[in-house]
């Protein structure tokens, strides 16, 4: 194996789990992600099972992102930075909030916030609460 693919492999967050679920269109195929590595910043061990996605695109293997069990990314959304989504949020659509924000889909998100908080900043992060976000509001 070269270095560079091994190197990409190493820098991996989740891989998709080989069981897709379809969306309530009908059509669109999701699938569920899975922790390939440890994310401190959320709890998040290799293994844990994730959120679900459409493809590789809508999560990014960079920075803390990611998408806890229930929440769906989909179509050309795309999580990125710090952002976490979690509970119920149905994200289909491209959004903007800053990289260290929550968006959650019901008022319980059993992922720790308070780790959040922009270190160089006086702003609180961003939380957003939709029923379900399908873009700017």
């Amino acid at each position: 194996m070269t270095n560079m693919l091994q190197n990409w492999l190493d820098n991996k967050k989740f891989a998709l789990n080989d069981k897709p679920v379809i969306q309530n269109d009908g059509v669109t195929k999701l699938w569920q992600i899975v922790a390939v590595r440890n994310i401190p910043k959320y709890g998040i061990q290799a293994g844990d099972l994730g959120g679900f996605v459409e493809s590789e695109k809508n999560l990014s293997h960079d920075g803390d992102c990611w998408i806890g069990p229930g929440a769906k990314v989909s179509g050309p959304a795309q999580v990125f930075g710090n952002i976490l989504v979690c509970g119920t949020a149905d994200i289909r659509q491209p959004f903007h909030t800053g990289i260290n924000s929550v968006i959650i889909g019901s008022p319980v998100c059993n992922m720790s916030f308070e780790t959040l908080q922009p270190s160089n900043s006086m702003m609180p992060p961003l939380y957003i609460r939709p029923a379900r976000w399908s873009g700017a509001a």
